[in-house]
């Protein structure tokens, strides 16, 4: 595809044109783009230090990632729609250019297509606008308008800093912490009501907000109000029983301290708090309580809670930045499943051993019970329902502690943000311009990638050797290929005639390709008469006979070259001899030496001449098979440049005068039926070997190197 990078570079620039025309074609409108910021509303709790070691709870879910659970959810964006009756399409309005500054639904119509007239009062929908007219409102569901809301919303998480243009921490007073994250929500329209809109589900999101927070409140005092009455029926059941045993028994007060019975007394308090803590753990592993209502004296317990809710809260994170489908969504929930199954491990680890711990217990206070004898029974009730009763009494300070913390909370309850800012900038729109040019210029490499492909399959021009092989049915062993030259001072006639004994020493693939050629096909083969011809012009026939003949002068062997394209004359003319006497004029001349021109060592040229006469004539006549005799007898080897085969008529009887002849083929120029309709006009027996010319090559022709033979003999004769 290298040859074709001119196609693609006029299709590109063409595509390019027709993009800038058509993005200048393109309508242009503007939008308003209403936008409101958030940041963290950080509020002073006293209650947080009323009882610190009581419970861990779970770590505070950050300001920033609570405002964009509440966006992300479709939930709370329907009430939004439902509650501001925000669900109406402008399907229009008249005028046109009017600009609708805010629309206040009261009520929703009866019909889903209502017209307003702005500036007045309705029943239904006021709208104020710029000018006077008329606006028509389309109403769908609320559903509908949710999604649509969902779908338009745009939400952004930045630093503070970048927000402020501060890209390093600047010295001075601190504007607060340096990592303080905005959330920014935007919402396009064509009119610059949207602010409004974006205004009110501001204020919508800060009542959501403290509205969720008081329902939390109210949930957490419930249940511990629940918890506390429980306990107070217990603790009256616990006293009353006190009360008969002590009336039915002889138990004194100052029993008590028999280390015995208060040995016992400890005993009864443990396993009535291991009981406790292991209720609480088996409830919560029936899925009836949260697990920042399991009441245990374990750190540990206490530490994986802590834990459990930092994961579900990042998890939440991530659903809303990136979705359940992302990668780090994904892997966080493996994690978190794994934390909660590991703390489910541990919890029944931990009934294990406190169960364990309790069987321990039972069996130490059978040992002091056998000890004490049956006769203090009575008296060993009486101090495990004061145990119990002790124990209650713990558990309903600890809960009626953390009611009191829960009612200064809800008391200070303010939102977790406060509105930044809300603001509205218009912009205009319409033209695409990187789209269009993208869309150019990938449309421009399709086409001419296509243009390529048709081209390469369609193409009937030999391009490789392989082709040679397989098209032609040549033998590999008579196919020599030479690549195309690059540097004219690497050409074996430029060599030869500048005398450039370094470039002959360093070689190269050219050189090397003309060399294997003449030693070979003429050194080996001794073969003193030989010529070149192709199937049509063009092929570079010329050009590799005089590069030959060049090879074969620097291996100080004589040679001449006979310009036997009577029609072209590119020999003659390459070195400057048109106008000179040569094989045209054989029939006049008495020595065939006044034909025969020197031009370098061991280098001579017969050209054409400067008559007009029949070339058959010429080659069929015996004056002519003498000149060929008298060359071979004069040089080691005769070169003669033949026409093409093809629409020529004198080639045929050049050839019969010769020993063998070259078939030039030249890459991506002959095609394939030009090379087959010459080779079946040929004898097999008198190709002497195919040269696939021109290898590689990327543009131009060989021709544009014989203007500069031409210039360069020129410059030398004169």
């Amino acid at each position: 595809m290298r040859y074709y990078w001119k196609q693609i570079l006029i299709s590109t620039v063409l595509m390019l044109i027709i993009g800038v025309v058509l993005t200048l074609m393109e309508r242009t409108y503007e939008i308003y783009l209403a936008n409101a910021g958030f940041i963290p509303y950080e509020s002073r709790r006293e209650s947080q230090s009323i009882l610190p070691y009581l419970y861990t709870g779970r770590k505070e879910i950050p300001p920033e990632q609570k405002l964009l659970a509440i966006i992300a959810s479709k939930e709370v964006l329907r009430e939004f729609i439902d509650s501001t009756g925000y669900r109406f399409h402008i399907i229009d309005k008249s005028p046109q250019k009017m600009k609708i500054l805010s629309v206040k639904v009261k009520e929703i119509p009866p019909d889903s297509i209502y017209t307003v007239i702005t500036n007045r009062e309705d029943p239904y929908v006021e709208i104020s606008s710029d000018v006077d007219g008329t606006v028509k409102l389309e109403f769908i569901p609320s559903e509908e308008a949710a999604m649509e809301l969902y779908r338009d919303l745009e939400v952004k998480l930045m630093n503070i800093q970048e927000i402020l243009g501060i890209s390093q921490p600047v010295e001075g007073p601190s504007l607060g912490e340096e990592n303080l994250k905005v959330v920014i929500f935007q919402l396009a329209e064509r009119d610059p009501y949207i602010r409004e809109i974006v205004k009110e589900f501001s204020r919508f999101l800060i009542r959501y907000n403290i509205r969720e927070k008081t329902l939390k409140y109210q949930n957490s005092k419930r249940f511990i109000s629940r918890q506390i009455q429980n306990y107070m029926d217990e603790l009256d059941r616990l006293n009353y029983r006190i009360r008969i045993f002590k009336l039915k028994s002889t138990y004194m007060d100052t029993d008590k301290k028999n280390p015995a019975w208060v040995e016992l007394l400890e005993l009864e308090r443990q396993k009535i708090s291991i009981r406790t803590e292991i209720e609480f753990m088996k409830r919560w592993l029936k899925g009836e309580i949260e697990p920042q209502f399991i009441v245990s004296t374990d750190e540990d317990i206490k530490y994986k809670i802590q834990e459990l809710y930092m994961l579900e809260d990042s998890l939440s994170t991530l659903e809303i930045l990136y979705g359940k489908n992302s990668q780090q969504y994904r892997l966080l929930k493996e994690k978190l499943e794994k934390t909660r199954e590991n703390f489910r491990d541990f919890i029944k680890k931990r009934i294990k051993n406190m169960e364990a711990r309790l069987q321990f217990l039972n069996m130490k206070e059978r040992n002091i019970k056998s000890l004490i004898g049956k006769s203090m029974e009575q008296e060993k009730e009486i101090l495990t329902l004061q145990a119990r009763k002790k124990a209650i009494e713990d558990i309903l300070t600890l809960l009626s502690q953390r009611l009191e913390e829960i009612r200064i909370e809800e008391a200070e309850v303010v939102p977790d943000f406060k509105i930044m800012e809300v603001s509205m900038r218009r912009v205009i729109k319409g033209r695409h311009w990187k789209r269009n040019l993208l869309a150019s210029i990938l449309f421009a490499l399709l086409f001419a990638i296509s243009y390529i492909l048709i081209a390469e399959y369609a193409s009937n021009t030999i391009r490789t050797a392989d082709e040679v092989f397989i098209k032609l049915g040549i033998p590999r062993e008579k196919l020599y290929e030479i690549p195309y030259i690059e540097d004219e001072d690497e050409m074996p006639i430029n060599i030869l005639l500048k005398n450039m004994k370094e470039k002959l020493i360093q070689g190269s693939g050219a050189l090397e390709a003309f060399r294997m050629i003449a030693l070979r096909e003429i050194i080996n083969r001794n073969l003193r008469l030989t010529g070149a011809t192709s199937s049509i012009q063009g092929e570079g026939k010329t050009f590799f006979l005089i590069n030959l003949a060049a090879v074969l002068a620097m291996m100080r062997r004589r040679v001449v070259v006979l310009d036997g394209d009577l029609r072209k004359k590119n020999i003659s003319e390459l070195f400057d001899l048109k106008g000179r006497t040569g094989l045209s004029s054989i029939m006049d001349i008495e020595s065939f030496d006044e034909i025969i021109h020197r031009v370098s060592d061991n280098l001579y040229i017969v050209p054409a001449g400067d008559r007009f006469v029949d070339p058959i004539a010429i080659f069929s006549s015996e004056k002519y098979d003498r000149l060929l005799q008298h060359l071979k007898e004069n040089f080691d080897y005769v070169l003669v440049d033949i026409p093409p085969v093809l629409n020529v008529a004198e080639t045929s009887v050049s050839i019969d005068k010769l020993e063998k002849v070259f078939f030039i083929i030249r890459a991506l120029y002959t095609e394939t039926g030009a090379v087959e309709k010459a080779l079946a006009m040929l004898q097999d027996d008198k190709i002497e070997a195919y040269i696939l010319n021109s290898v590689g090559i990327t543009g131009g022709g060989y021709y544009g190197y014989y203007r500069y033979y031409r210039k360069y003999y020129y410059s030398r004769e004169t």
